[in-house]
This record gives structure tokens, sequence and C-alpha cells, in this order.
């Protein structure tokens, strides 16, 4: 347990400093935090995929595909609880239950799970991330926005709400662009294609995305805990410990139980249960923002579930090392 924590409490320590510094510096504020995601965004997480994707398959690693099978397993019966607890228990608008489903299921990934997942188990760990991240991105987003399309249009056709909905394919066009400049899945699949080619980076080209990348750590989770500092709280304490409870708790402990079925080995289940252990992912509060629905409790939600995180993931390696099920 004191290993787990030696490696956690100081990832979470540079989350509370970016806190801190959101509220108390002039520098870190709205604007300030979002220049700082910026360079996370769009330099150091897109080199640390490409640098960690092309020396993967340099190497001769590939990642494990029952991974997959796991891992959106889970993903799909988290998803429906948590949208049927909404639409049943919480008597939620449709969209609005889309967005607990999606807040559920959608981990913080490149902000959060990709530098821990590095911390803990080096590049090799990120090989596997890599696979679930690009396939929530390409996969399970756009399908979200759909089904929060869909469930908008029926919530005006119902009277449940006012104005008017996008219309699928202009949804699906939408998602479709935002996959295509996404920096980081370039990053990846730059990665890809370089990996593949069996050529060599060049020593310089090498240091230097080294150095960038090296910056993903800490500016990430230094702006995630800035980007805290600035977002609103909503009291609904129902949906909002529902999602908490589903996300934290429900879908690590799924992805666990379908890995283990599954037989997977050890790097990948746990990567892939840690990674299921993450908190919100920011993409829900974008969904949401984007179709008024559920926003409190999206943003509430990747409040709640980032401060409790650091309990809930040491508690999920203190499991996993216990089992003898960590790498």
């Amino acid at each position: 347990m004191a290993d787990i924590l030696t490696t956690i409490v100081p990832l979470f320590t540079i989350v509370f400093l970016g806190f801190v510094a959101g509220r108390r510096m002039s520098v870190f504020d709205e604007t300030g935090a979002q220049k700082l995601t910026a360079l996370v965004f769009y330099f150091a997480i897109p080199a640390l995929a490409f640098r960690t994707v092309s020396g993967a398959l340099a190497d001769g690693g590939t990642p494990e595909l029952r991974l997959l099978f796991a891992y959106y397993g889970a993903e799909v019966c988290v998803f429906a609880f948590a949208a049927l607890t909404g639409w049943l228990v919480w008597r939620r608008s449709m969209a609005g239950c889309v967005v607990m489903g999606l807040s559920s299921t959608f981990s913080n990934g490149f902000y959060m799970a990709l530098p821990i997942t590095y911390a803990l188990f080096g590049e090799a760990g990120v090989a596997q991330l890599l696979l679930i991240l690009v396939l929530d991105s390409m996969l399970l987003l756009p399908f979200a926005m759909v089904l929060l399309d869909i469930a908008k249009a029926r919530d005006i056709e119902s009277g449940r709400r006012g104005g008017h909905s996008l219309g699928i394919g202009t949804v699906l066009k939408t998602a479709a662009g935002n996959i295509v400049k996404n920096p980081a899945l370039i990053g990846v699949m730059g990665g890809l294609v370089f990996g593949s080619s069996g050529l060599a980076l060049p020593e310089i080209a090498d240091k230097t995305l080294v150095l960038i990348s090296q910056a993903a750590l800490p500016c990430a989770l230094f702006a995630i805990g800035c980007d805290l500092a600035h977002r609103g709280m909503s009291r609904e304490p129902g949906p909002i410990g529902t999602v908490v409870l589903t996300k934290l708790v429900m879908f690590p402990f799924l992805v666990f139980t379908f890995a283990t079925l599954l037989e997977l080995p050890v790097l990948p289940l746990a990567v892939a249960t840690v990674v299921a252990s993450m908190p919100v992912g920011a993409t829900a509060f974008i969904a949401a923002t984007q179709y008024n629905a559920a926003v409190g409790i999206a943003t509430t939600a990747i409040v709640v579930s980032t401060s409790i995180a650091v309990a809930t993931i040491s508690a999920v390696l203190y499991q996993l090392n216990s089992l003898g099920l960590t790498p």
C-alpha cells in the first residue's frame, strides 16, 4: 500500500496545486487554465502518443485485442444502467439520461489516465491504454452524440424542452470532423503509420519528442486542478451520486470481472481496470453543454469524482496488488 500511495499521492498533489493556483493566482484564471490545457492537448500528449505507439510497434509490441471485449462489454452495461436509473428513478429527460450514461463511462483519458498509466506501467502500459482511448473517441463519443440528438428530438416532441435538434447527419458530420482534427488521435495514428514503416526516428527528433512529452504528466494534472477551480457545482445528489458511484465503483468492477473471465494477461487487465477507475472525463461536460442537457450533473460529477479519485484509484491498485495482478 505504501508503494501505491508513493506513486499516486504526488500525482494528485499536483492536481491540488493546480486547484489552489486556479483559485488564488490571477495568472491561472480561466483563460490561463485554458492555455495550459491547450499546451497539453496540442503538443505534449500528441508527442507522447506518437513516440509511445511508434516505439511499441518498432519493438514488436501489440495491444491485447481481448482488452476491447472486456472494456467495452462493461462500458455498454454501465452506460445502460446509468441511463435507465436516470430515467426510472430520477425522472430525468431522455437527453439527461444519455448524459448520465456518458458521464458514467467516459474516463478522463488523455489528461489523467494517460499520465497515470505512464507513471505506473511505463510505455508498455500506455500502448494498451491508447487502444481504449482511440476506440472511445472514435466509437463511444459519436454514438453518444447521435443518441443525444435523438433524445433531444424526443424531449422536444414530448414538450419536456424547447428548441430544435441538430439532425443526425449534422451530428455525425461534426463528430467525424472532431475525430479527424483531434491532436491526440493524430499522434496515435501517426505513431501507427511510422512504427509500421520500420523506420527509426533520428536522435534529434526523438530527444525533442521526449522533452515535449515529459510535459504531459505534470502539465495535464496541473491543468485538471486549474479547470476544477473554475467549474460551478450543482445540487442534485441523487443523479450525481449515481454517476460518481457507477463510474468509480461499478465500472472498474465490471471491467475487472470481464477481463478475468476472458483470461487477459496481467498488464492489459491492470491497465483496463485502472482506466475504468478514472474520474469522469471533460468530454461528458462538452456533450452536455452542446445539447444543454444535465450540464450541472456532468460538471459536478467531474468535480466530485476527481476530488475522491485518489482514494478510489489507490483502492483499485491495492486490490490488484493483493491479488498479484500488477505487472
